[in-house]
């Protein structure tokens, strides 16, 4: 008996998200106030090490960073600071060949 209110309930539920979707369709034409997204280009002539990259990522404090064959490049907006192995410095980067970038909850890359 228990099986077959079951099957009721989920039945119901199922009707409920069906009409919901046929009967109250999102409007095409609906405006939002979202701005519309800009796009920008950037190339070498702006910063970067090389136009080819493999990996994006916005950090928490909203700079972007991409991963190159070349090095890691911070871009705030403005400016781009590329980050390259140095065997001199041993806090450099281990690597120009940059394929994946992540962030841990505590904002390190």
């Amino acid at each position: 008996m228990k099986s077959h209110h079951t099957n009721i309930s989920l039945t119901i539920l199922l009707l409920i998200i069906v009409s919901r979707i046929y009967l109250f369709p999102q409007s095409k034409d609906k405006t939002t106030n979202w701005p519309e997204p800009v796009f920008e280009h950037i190339t070498t002539a702006d910063g970067l090490p090389e136009n080819s990259v493999r990996c994006i990522l916005q950090d928490h404090l909203g700079y972007l960073w991409f991963g190159t064959q070349s090095g890691l490049v911070k871009y705030d907006g403005y400016n781009m600071k590329v980050y390259k192995p140095d065997p001199d410095d041993p806090q450099s980067i281990s690597s120009g060949q940059i394929i994946k970038i992540y962030e841990d909850h505590t904002g390190t890359l």
